[in-house]
């Protein structure tokens, strides 16, 4: 059976994976892993899929690049990662004082893709990753914008603070 991890889980880990979190007590992980400290316990290409929900935006900025090495570790070729985490212009970005600096723009996700690092001349130190993923990305628009077309909800994603609440985005594993 593939082995699919639920990061930062909680008391919600999804059917199908297994939890994880930094500790089982008082959550319903299945195992406890400080996922800031490097190495993680599983082995090189030994990951199907990780769901990441509301857990990257507490990741130390400085460190979004060593746990992005250890996902790309751990994830077989074509492996899955999906993340969901607040849009940096939205409340829910900045409301968390547990939130980490600085919160998520689709950009973020550009410096995981070697592709584009090199394009943009950004192979060299300080950026501390040398991952190859692809990715996908998109909005969840405020609940106010559900009623409006897809250009309203466009428009307001990309003009209006609090226009999005959250960022979803797929990471597929190149090998």
């Amino acid at each position: 059976m593939a082995l699919k991890l639920d990061f930062g889980c909680g008391n919600t880990p999804r059917a199908g994976y297994l939890g994880v979190d930094i500790t089982t007590v008082g959550t319903k992980a299945d195992i406890a892993v400080d996922l800031f400290t490097f190495p993680w316990p599983w082995p090189d290409n030994s990951v199907e899929a990780i769901w990441c929900s509301h857990f990257f935006e507490h990741i130390p900025g400085n460190k979004r690049g060593q746990f992005m090495e250890e996902v790309w570790r751990i994830l077989v070729p074509g492996g899955e990662m999906m993340i969901i985490c607040p849009h940096a212009r939205s409340n829910r970005a900045v409301q968390d004082l547990t939130h980490e600096w600085p919160p998520i723009v689709w950009e973020s996700f550009l410096y995981f893709n070697r592709g584009w690092r090199k394009a943009n001349g950004l192979e060299h130190f300080p950026y501390p990753t040398k991952c190859d993923f692809d990715f996908s990305y998109g909005d969840i628009p405020h609940p106010d914008f559900n009623e409006k077309s897809q250009d309203e909800k466009s428009f307001a994603v990309n003009h209006y603070w609090n226009g999005a609440v959250d960022i979803h985005a797929q990471l597929i594993a190149r090998k």
